[in-house]
């Protein structure tokens, strides 16, 4: 799965690809004996159970202190300026016009 995730499209999977790797994934776990299916159960659960722990420990966050910050304030029209879209004018032609241009 983290071939799917790569920055570098190049380096992803196709689809053609990704569907061949889950019909070899479908057929694996099908041919599973039951005994390995059992441990594979218990694995994911005891990881479910780790990970629970682990992500537990991301909610916990220690005291910030907040007393020194500054006043909230309203932009500047100067500010401001930066978040506006200046217009401009032009002229787009259709295909006739361009047609003409080029006789």
């Amino acid at each position: 799965m983290k071939e799917c995730w790569d920055a570098d499209p190049l380096k992803r999977p196709d689809a053609y690809a990704f569907w061949e790797r889950m019909k070899r994934f479908n057929l694996d776990y099908q041919n599973m004996t039951d005994e390995l299916f059992k441990s594979e159960i218990d694995n994911l659960e005891m990881n479910k159970i780790e990970e629970n722990y682990t992500s537990s420990r991301l909610f916990t966050s220690k005291i910030h202190n907040f007393a020194n910050l500054p006043e909230p304030k309203n932009a500047t029209e100067e500010e401001q300026e930066g978040f506006h879209s200046k217009l401009y004018d032009f002229n787009i032609p259709n295909n006739s016009e361009i047609a003409n241009h080029q006789k």
